[in-house]
C-alpha cells in the first residue's frame, strides 16, 4: 500500500504553476512557510504534514484531504483489509467471539501468574508502617 502525493496536480487545477505562487498563496491563508519548505512539499511527499499546512492547502485548492492523498493498493493489500467493517456499515461485528476470546486470555494469564509471598507484599507496599506523633493544639 502506497500514499500518493497530489498537490502537483492540485496546483495544475488551481493554476499556481511554481512553489513561489503557493508560498504567497498560503501566506494569505496564514500560513507562514520558507522557499525551501515550500520545494520540498511541492517536490516530495513529506513524511508528516502539520495540519496548519493540510488546512492551509485545503482552502486554497477548495478540495479534500482525499484529493491532496490518495491510497494506492498493491495486489496482496486489498485481500489483508478485506475484512475491516466501513465506519458505518449497518452490520453488527460479532460480539460473542471477542468475548470469548477475551475469557481465553484472562484464564491464560491467571494461569501463568506465581503466587507472592507476604514479605514480598511489603516490599511492594513501602516497607512496614511507621508511626509518628501527632502535635495537638490545645484550645
Amino acid at each position: 500500500m502506497k500514499i500518493k502525493w497530489n498537490i502537483r496536480m492540485m496546483m495544475v487545477k488551481n493554476n499556481i504553476h511554481s512553489g513561489a505562487e503557493l508560498k504567497r498563496q498560503l501566506e494569505t491563508v496564514g500560513v507562514n512557510l520558507s522557499s525551501a519548505q515550500v520545494t520540498r512539499i511541492v517536490n516530495e511527499m513529506p513524511s508528516r504534514i502539520n495540519t496548519k499546512l493540510l488546512l492551509g492547502l485545503i482552502k486554497i485548492f477548495r478540495c479534500t484531504t482525499d484529493d491532496l492523498l490518495s491510497v494506492e493498493h498493491e495486489d496482496g493489500d486489498r485481500e489483508s483489509i478485506s475484512n475491516v467493517r466501513p465506519l458505518h456499515s449497518k452490520e453488527k461485528p460479532e460480539q460473542k467471539a471477542s468475548k470469548k476470546n477475551a475469557r481465553q486470555i484472562n484464564t491464560t494469564l491467571k494461569k501463568d501468574r506465581e503466587p507472592r509471598d507476604l514479605e514480598d507484599l511489603s516490599e511492594l507496599t513501602g516497607g512496614p508502617a511507621r508511626c509518628y506523633p501527632v502535635k495537638r493544639e490545645d484550645k
